[in-house]
């Protein structure tokens, strides 16, 4: 039964985010030296992904609690799986103030400790979330990746800000 609600709630959820258009402030890139956007886009269109979506709000504040508050942060975009229990999520940050990289990484480190405490999700859910994780630093860009082919992403990710 509870699978049942969470499917309808992801349900809801999508069809909700699908009605909003994009907000002002932290968010999407805007004349930023990496489209974040755009590399999402392609990191997905060459890794497999399940059905991501781009967290906001209550969901935002839920997985990633505190940074939407972080000063020294100009951008950011969290996408995360429909489902509960699929092992892949795609976070992308570009800092206005380099010595916000430790606060980032704090929200990083909390995510990732959340997704691996015993009885949180599934074994192989939290495998992934130990194994096929990365934390990158590029330049003024931060990226928290969890996926199979999370080595290539972090290359193609460090690549991406070094050609801008």
């Amino acid at each position: 039964m509870k699978k049942v609600i969470a499917f309808a709630l992801a349900l809801m959820m999508i069809f909700a985010l699908c009605a909003c258009g994009p907000t002002t402030g932290p968010g999407p890139a805007q004349n930023a030296d990496l489209d974040m956007t755009a590399f999402y886009e392609e990191t997905i269109g060459k890794h497999e992904f399940p059905g991501m979506v781009l967290a906001e709000g209550d969901m935002l504040e839920m997985f990633y609690p505190g940074l939407s508050d972080l000063e020294g942060v100009a951008e950011f975009q969290v996408y995360t799986p429909m489902m509960t229990g699929a092992a892949a999520e795609l976070t992308l940050v570009k800092l206005a103030d380099p010595s916000a990289a430790d606060a980032v990484k704090t929200v990083f480190d909390a995510r990732v400790a959340a997704c691996t405490e015993e009885g949180m999700n599934y074994p192989e859910t939290i495998d992934a979330w130990v194994n096929n994780c990365r934390q990158v630093t590029a330049g003024n860009y931060m990226m928290l990746v969890v996926h199979t082919d999370c080595d290539a992403i972090q290359s193609e990710f460090e690549a991406a800000v070094q050609a801008k």
